[in-house]
């Protein structure tokens, strides 16, 4: 990215953690803050890293700084997220300024979002707020286990009886390339590390169940 843009006027270049606090970064503060796919892979596991995510970008934007956020993920569920933050997070409900669509290579939308950065506030009810609004996305607006899901499963699966590897399971719970990519191998195999060990074979039975409790 810098050799990229070399030639480019008033352009200075750092690496920071900024999750390390404030004294690394010098005072200094981002005009503005991009992410593309980490908040996607944060709103696949705990929700207190998705605010300490949050948290760390608002420590590091100026007071008008933005936050532009790229995702897999449909616009209505980060429209949501944040509007439920504003509400009962306010520390973190960063403002929606724009919102728009890109289509990607695989066909799907890919979400754009420009938010400002929150003034100071109150992030105590931040957990609540973003684990309601998950909870909901999840379990009714884009469900792992629908019927049709279930029926093409079986379909795929074969003999119900049958026993697979970790990774065929994943192959055939989320044929596609952009289910895959939102939801990898790498993280199936931590969550189903937690109820069957990662190294376990799994029935048709067993699959399905794994979709129903990870709704």
């Amino acid at each position: 990215m810098q050799a990229e843009h070399a030639a480019c006027e008033g352009l200075s270049w750092g690496v920071v953690n900024i999750a390390a606090g404030r004294t690394e970064l010098e005072e200094a503060f981002f005009d503005m803050a991009v992410d593309k796919g980490t908040l996607d892979y944060l709103l696949c596991g705990e929700v207190t890293l998705v605010i300490s995510a949050l948290h760390n970008v608002r420590v590091a934007l100026a007071p008008s700084g933005i936050l532009l956020v790229v995702s897999i993920h449909p616009l209505a569920l980060w429209q949501a997220l944040f509007a439920a933050l504003r509400k009962d997070a306010p520390g973190l409900g960063f403002q929606e300024l724009k919102t728009w669509s890109i289509e990607n290579k695989s066909g799907r939308a890919t979400s754009c979002l420009a938010l400002r950065r929150p003034p100071a506030g109150d992030a105590h009810g931040a957990e609540d707020a973003v684990t309601h609004v998950l909870d909901q996305h999840f379990t009714t607006e884009a469900p792992l286990l629908t019927p049709r899901r279930r029926a093409a499963l079986r379909q795929r699966w074969g003999d119900p009886e049958t026993r697979r590897d970790p990774a065929d399971v994943h192959a055939l719970l989320f044929p596609s390339a952009a289910e895959q990519a939102e939801y990898p191998l790498e993280l199936f195999l931590e969550d189903l590390s937690a109820g069957h060990g990662a190294e376990a074979q799994l029935s048709l039975a067993e699959a399905e169940e794994f979709l129903q409790q990870n709704q």
